[in-house]
C-alpha cells in the first residue's frame, strides 16, 4: 500500500461486545489516511464496518461524492436497512457521524480526495487488492460468529438478505476487474 494512502479495519466486534445472533452489523475500528491527512485514527471509536465494506464495494469503479449513498463511506452506525421502493437500491441509514471522502476513477487510476482537497492517486489494482482485503476481514468475522437471526419484520429481513446478495455480486464483479 502507498505510504500516502492507507485504510485498515481492526478490532471487530458486535455492538454490545457479545456474539448476539440478533446483531446484524459488524463493528470495529477504522484507520484512513489520504496524503498526510488522517481521516480517522484507530483510537477514534467504533464504526459499522460491514456497512463500510458494502459502501466501499458499491463505490468501486463508480465516481463517489460524500453522502451519495444516504450515509458515509464509513458510517458510525447503521440503525436501519431498507430497499428504496423508487430506486430498488439498498439503503443503510444511521446517525450523521461518519467518515467520507471523494473517490474518482480514470484510466485505471483511483483518486481519493478529502474534504480539504488532500489527494492521493493509486492504481485500480492496488485499490482492488486493498478493498478485497477489507471485504475478506468482514466475511471472516461473520464466519467466526454465531449464525445471525433474521429480523421479524419482513421488510427488515428482505433488506438483510439483499445486503448479502448485493455483497456477493459486488465482490464477484470486483474480483473480475483487471
Amino acid at each position: 500500500m502507498s505510504d500516502k494512502f492507507d485504510i485498515k479495519f481492526s478490532d471487530f466486534h458486535w455492538i454490545d461486545h457479545t456474539d448476539n445472533p440478533d446483531d446484524l452489523c459488524a463493528h470495529g475500528k477504522a484507520f484512513v489516511k489520504i496524503d498526510d491527512e488522517i481521516l480517522v485514527a484507530e483510537d477514534a471509536g467504533s464504526w459499522t464496518l460491514s456497512a463500510a465494506a458494502y459502501h466501499l464495494m458499491k463505490s468501486f469503479n463508480h465516481n463517489y461524492k460524500p453522502n451519495q449513498f444516504s450515509a458515509q463511506l464509513i458510517p458510525c452506525c447503521g440503525h436501519v436497512m431498507f430497499i428504496d421502493e423508487n430506486t430498488n437500491e439498498l439503503c443503510i441509514l444511521g446517525c450523521p457521524n461518519g467518515i467520507d471522502w471523494t473517490i474518482s476513477y480514470e484510466n485505471n487510476q483511483v483518486v481519493h480526495t478529502t474534504q480539504w482537497n488532500k489527494q492521493v492517486t493509486i492504481s485500480l489494482e492496488e485499490w482492488k487488492t486493498t478493498l478485497l482485503a477489507l471485504v475478506h476481514q468482514v466475511e471472516d468475522f461473520y464466519a467466526q460468529s454465531k449464525t445471525k437471526n433474521l429480523p421479524e419484520e419482513k421488510a427488515d429481513w428482505k433488506a438483510y438478505l439483499r445486503f448479502w446478495k448485493d455483497w456477493h455480486q459486488m465482490k464477484k464483479q470486483i474480483q473480475g476487474v483487471s
